[in-house]
């Protein structure tokens, strides 16, 4: 790995944290012919690197369509490389990488100006974005990368595969939620363009178990993935042989094969959700299937017709999806809020100045965190103070089940112990709706 500048200490955090090359002689080469051109995530062709060249960049951020550039203009003059680099690490991640860009006129022939265009507005200021290093969950940091990864990925699938945007991307939506084991089959391009979009759009819970977006190594495929008790996203050019499932249908029961080549979703008639929720049954609850179907075919209708350019209908369906996972943390934020005010209530919480709040709050934390996450608590208060969710018995399973995963606990935990840090002296705590 060659960091930029070659400085084992990079920074992790900067716009591109350093690339792969392959070696030739114990150095990069340069003039290598690369004769070979392959099909890369964004759509286009890139000249296959062979022993020597830019294998690939790393980076921490979502800026697939700005890395994609660099790698480009990497492979094509790797003679520059190193001062490209170096004006990439210099500018770092900022408002004048975005509004008036790098200068690369002395370097790169026919290139005048290297600039970021960023897909979705940014959700804070620049100065805290490019400090954010690691971004706390749900921070604006955090919210923005989540939000410039789903667009980029969707405007793949939309400029090359928009059928897959529609009932396909909702019911892997809707399992992704679910904590399901979700087994995603086809060619690299369609399969780690839709693992990193479910990923991006199940913002602000997080997938907290196996993520697998591209095909694996060999050496990990000879463990039985899909024997394990706990979720997975898997993507997959094709199953295994040695796995000894003949078609994707003769998968374990409790496995969600994602055929995206031909478009289509198998989930066996036997799987059941822990919430009972039967395999047939799933989908986005309470009528948001339909309405996210809704969308997503006007906003590709009007695409096609060019009344709208491919970032504006990216935008439609990308608020259409993320409006459904919005609606669920909304949920889960209210629910939180009426334990802590019943724990607050029950604990007679009053301090004063200088009282005894520091020891008050992890007891009225842990309280609170024990009876909230009760399944049946969570589905009492659900049917008494929101019974619009609870209309069907599928729509009251769907909830049941999602109530059970990591991801809502998790996010549960977190909007708890904002609540109950936020309590004031006599009480009261401040709650945040997005």
């Amino acid at each position: 790995m060659a960091l930029a500048k070659e400085d084992p200490g990079g920074d992790p955090s900067g716009v591109l944290f350093g690339c792969v090359c392959g070696e030739f002689d114990g150095a990069v080469d340069p003039t290598a012919d690369r004769p070979q051109r392959q099909e890369t995530l964004d759509g286009t062709q890139q000249a296959a690197s062979g022993n020597a060249g830019v294998l690939c960049l790393v980076s921490t951020l979502p800026l697939f369509g700005f890395l994609f550039r660099v790698l480009g203009l990497l492979r094509d003059g790797l003679s520059r490389a190193a001062e490209l680099l170096d004006r990439l690490k210099d500018a770092r991640l900022g408002e004048q990488l975005a509004s008036q860009g790098i200068d690369l006129a002395d370097l790169v022939c026919g290139v005048n100006k290297l600039q970021l265009q960023i897909p979705r507005p940014l959700l804070c200021d620049w100065t805290t974005f490019a400090e954010a290093g690691g971004p706390a969950p749900l921070s604006a940091a955090s919210h923005s990368f989540a939000q410039w990864q789903a667009a980029w990925t969707l405007g793949v699938l939309l400029a090359r595969f928009d059928n897959l945007v529609g009932d396909t991307l909702a019911k892997l939506l809707a399992c992704v939620l679910l904590e399901q084991k979700v087994l995603l089959l086809g060619d690299a391009l369609r399969i780690s363009t839709v693992a990193l979009l479910l990923r991006a759009l199940v913002w602000p819970f997080r997938w907290l178990h196996p993520f697998l977006p591209a095909p694996p190594p060999p050496g990990l495929l000879q463990m039985p993935l899909f024997e394990t008790p706990f979720p997975i996203i898997l993507a997959l050019n094709e199953l295994p042989p040695h796995w000894g499932y003949e078609t994707p249908y003769a998968l374990p029961p409790d496995v969600v094969a994602g055929l995206l080549k031909h478009d289509y979703i198998h989930i066996s008639s036997e799987l059941e959700t822990c919430g009972g929720l039967r395999g047939a049954s799933i989908k986005l609850p309470a009528g948001n299937h339909t309405a996210f179907l809704r969308q997503a075919a006007q906003a590709k209708h009007k695409f096609r017709k060019k009344d709208l350019d491919l970032f504006g209908a990216v935008e439609v369906v990308q608020e259409a999806a993320e409006s459904e996972v919005r609606r669920l943390a909304n949920l889960v934020r209210r629910y939180a809020s009426a334990q802590v005010s019943e724990a607050c209530g029950k604990q007679n919480i009053t301090t004063s100045v200088g009282g005894s709040y520091d020891t008050e709050q992890p007891k009225l934390e842990e309280s609170c965190n024990s009876q909230a996450s009760d399944v049946e608590v969570f589905m009492r208060w659900l049917s008494t103070n929101e019974p619009e969710h609870c209309s069907n018995p599928e729509t009251r399973s769907f909830y049941a089940t999602f109530f059970q995963t990591q991801l809502c606990l998790d996010f549960l935990n977190e909007e708890i112990l904002a609540q109950t840090s936020a309590c004031t002296g006599n009480g009261e705590q401040v709650t945040k709706i997005a």
